[in-house]
C-alpha cells in the first residue's frame, strides 16, 4: 500500500485506469472523463442527483458518455465516497473525477494492489449499489435537460469552472517568443508587431469567446482567465482586431505578452522543439462560456483525445511553407471545426 499525493495523483489514476481490464467505481461527483473513461463493462455509482448537476458538480454529459459506451451507471444521493477498483488495483482517497479536482485542488489517495484490499473495496462499491438509484436512458436524458439550463458566465471567478467544449489553438512560432518577452521590433508591421495573428477563418468562432463590441469599429474583447503559479486565476481584457490594410486575410489578438496564461519562454520553446513537440496558443471555452489560455504541446492538447490528434495530423499534412499550423475543436462533438 502507498500514498501518492499532488499532481502524481492524476497520472497514478490514469496509468492505472488505461492498464485496467475491468473498472468500478463510488465517486462522490463525476463531471470528467478526461483520466477515467468508463465503458463496457464497467460500474460507477455517483450522486446524479437534480441538484448535483444542476449546480455543475456531476455532468450529465459525462455520464451520458459513458452509458453510451456502455457502462452501468447508479445514482446516490449525499455520496462523498472516492473507491476506486482499476484492474488489479484500489484506490481511495479525496479525489472527485473533476476538472476543479484535477486542476485546483490539492488531493491524496492511498493505492493498493493486495487482493484483500482490492476485494475490500469491491465490496464497498456493491454496498453503494444496493441502495444506488440504476440511471436508464430515460432519466439520463432528463439529466442532460437539466444540465441545459445551467446558467452561464463569463465572469473573472471561475464559479463554474467546466470542461473545454471548443478549443482554439494556434502554434507558437520562434517570432512568437519574442512578442511575448516585449523583443519583436518587426518593421511595417500595421501596429501588430506583439499581437497575435490568425486566418479570418476562424471569425466566427473566435468572437464568441470575445464578443463585447469596442467603440473602435471591428474590434470585440472579453475577459480570458489564466491560472498562475500560486493556483488562483487571473482576468486580462483582450480585443480582438480585424485586419489591418496590408494584412487583410489575418486577425489578431492584441498584447499577447499582458496574458499570464500565454507565457513562453525561450528556454521552454527549445526543450519542446527538441523533444519533436509542438508548442501552441490555446483559447479554451468551458460549457459556461469561460476562456482560459494556455500554452500547451501537441502531446498535451491531445492526451487522452484522439480525435485531437488526428486533427492535428490533417492540419500537418496540410500545412504549406512556413505559417503556423492553427485548428479549432468542438470537445463535446469530438469533431474538427473549421
Amino acid at each position: 500500500m502507498k500514498v501518492v499525493a499532488g499532481t502524481d495523483v492524476w497520472s497514478t489514476i490514469e496509468e492505472l485506469a488505461t492498464t485496467a481490464d475491468q473498472k468500478a467505481a463510488a465517486v462522490a461527483f463525476v463531471s470528467s472523463d478526461r483520466v477515467i473513461q468508463f465503458g463496457a463493462g464497467d460500474v460507477l455509482v455517483t450522486d446524479a442527483t437534480d441538484a448535483a448537476v444542476a449546480g455543475g458538480l456531476t455532468s450529465a454529459r459525462v455520464l451520458d458518455r459513458a452509458f453510451r459506451r456502455g457502462a452501468s451507471l447508479y445514482s446516490l444521493a449525499n455520496l462523498h465516497a472516492k473507491v476506486l477498483v482499476l484492474g488489479k488495483a484500489m484506490v481511495i482517497g479525496s479525489a472527485n473525477l473533476s476538472l476543479r479536482s484535477r486542476e485546483l485542488l490539492l488531493e491524496a489517495i492511498t493505492v493498493s494492489n493486495a487482493p484483500k484490499d482490492v476485494a475490500s473495496a469491491s465490496a464497498a462499491i456493491t454496498s453503494f449499489i444496493q441502495i444506488a438509484q440504476p440511471l436508464d436512458r430515460v432519466r439520463i436524458d432528463e439529466l442532460l435537460q437539466i444540465e441545459t439550463k445551467r446558467p452561464t458566465s463569463s465572469a473573472s471567478e471561475p464559479e463554474g469552472l467546466g470542461e473545454p467544449h471548443i478549443i482554439f489553438f494556434r502554434e507558437v512560432l520562434p517570432g512568437d517568443v519574442k512578442k511575448y518577452g516585449k523583443e519583436s521590433a518587426e518593421a511595417d508591421s500595421g501596429g501588430g508587431a506583439r499581437d497575435l495573428r490568425v486566418s479570418v477563418r476562424f471569425l466566427p468562432l473566435l468572437r464568441q469567446m470575445l464578443p463585447e463590441p469596442t467603440e473602435r469599429a471591428g474590434v470585440t474583447h472579453g475577459p480570458i482567465l489564466s491560472r498562475v503559479k500560486t493556483g488562483q486565476f487571473v482576468t486580462t481584457d483582450i480585443e480582438f482586431w480585424r485586419p489591418a490594410n496590408k494584412r487583410n486575410r489575418e486577425f489578431r489578438f492584441s498584447r499577447i505578452y499582458c496574458v499570464p496564461g500565454w507565457r513562453v519562454r525561450q528556454a521552454d520553446y527549445d526543450a519542446c522543439h527538441a523533444a519533436g513537440e509542438t508548442l501552441f496558443f490555446v483559447l479554451e471555452m468551458d460549457e459556461f462560456g469561460t476562456v482560459y489560455a494556455k500554452i500547451l504541446s501537441d502531446r498535451q492538447l491531445s492526451r487522452n483525445r484522439p480525435f485531437i490528434r488526428a486533427h492535428l495530423d490533417t492540419l500537418i499534412a496540410k500545412q504549406r511553407g512556413n505559417s503556423a499550423i492553427a485548428g479549432a475543436v468542438d470537445v463535446v462533438a469530438q469533431v474538427g471545426l473549421v
